[in-house]
């Protein structure tokens, strides 16, 4: 039987909102929209992870995320948050030869 304490564990887990499961460096959350991204390129403390789930793309759907597709309005709000973000940080090498963008899904 399980006790109290792992019932009560157990049930505020269902309360944390799938948006909270995007973590890491690659993360960016756009308050305009009111949602996050996670960009490939920005990925640092993550790398380990991306590379056990088999690549950037299988990465974002274990955390639940939608792979955002290239071109697209979400891509380039993605691409302007990276800029105004990279603005104030050390330019780094990206771990990937092609930039992955996921984002959140927003359900109205």
């Amino acid at each position: 039987m399980f006790s109290i304490g792992i019932k009560l564990a157990l049930g505020l887990l269902c309360l944390i909102p799938i948006s909270l499961a995007c973590l890491g460096d690659g993360c960016i959350y756009d308050k305009m929209e009111n949602r996050f991204f996670w960009i490939s390129d920005r990925a640092k403390s993550e790398i380990e992870s991306v590379k056990d789930h088999g690549g950037p793309k299988a990465y974002c759907n274990a955390l639940g995320l939608a792979v955002t597709d290239r071109g697209n309005s979400l891509w380039m709000r993605a691409e302007d948050l990276q800029k105004n973000a990279e603005m104030y940080e050390q330019n780094t090498k990206p771990a990937y030869s092609s930039k992955t963008i996921c984002h959140e899904m927003i359900w109205n």
